[in-house]
């Protein structure tokens, strides 16, 4: 059962003819506005939090390009956002997977260094001479 709003608790409780009145629907009204203002404001705040997790990388630009009615199913706003503006993410790549992706050419050229045996006449001369003893 769903619960019921501020608004709907407030005309419930006053008398029919007092809820008729131009002063008293009016502040409903306003009551009603206001509700409606703090849980968009919730939802937003809510979308926010979760755009690092995402890897959202402007959360404000993003949530004017969402619909305020979107931002109740959090999980469908993410997945419209990914579908039609993949740009606005990060890679899904780790950041040590980054940094290993900007050093594969010179990891790749160390690899060939040492096939070809460059690198291992440096490293058999630092090495301890291993003598057998008679």
């Amino acid at each position: 059962m769903p619960e019921k709003s501020l608004t709907e608790l407030l005309a419930a409780t006053l008398p029919q003819a007092l809820a008729q009145e131009p002063a008293v629907a009016s502040a409903l009204e306003r009551v009603r506005e206001l509700e409606q203002r703090a849980s968009t404001l919730a939802a937003q705040q809510a979308f926010l939090e979760r755009a690092p997790r995402e890897g959202l990388q402007f959360p404000g630009d993003a949530l004017k390009l969402i619909d305020a009615a979107k931002l109740a199913d959090l999980d469908a706003a993410y997945a419209e956002l990914r579908r039609g503006r993949p740009w606005l993410f990060r890679s899904a790549a780790s950041p040590a997977a980054e940094k290993l992706a900007l050093a594969a050419p010179e990891i790749e050229r160390m690899r060939e260094a040492v096939k070809h045996g460059a690198l291992s006449r440096g490293v058999q001369a630092l090495r301890p001479i291993k003598r057998v003893r008679s």
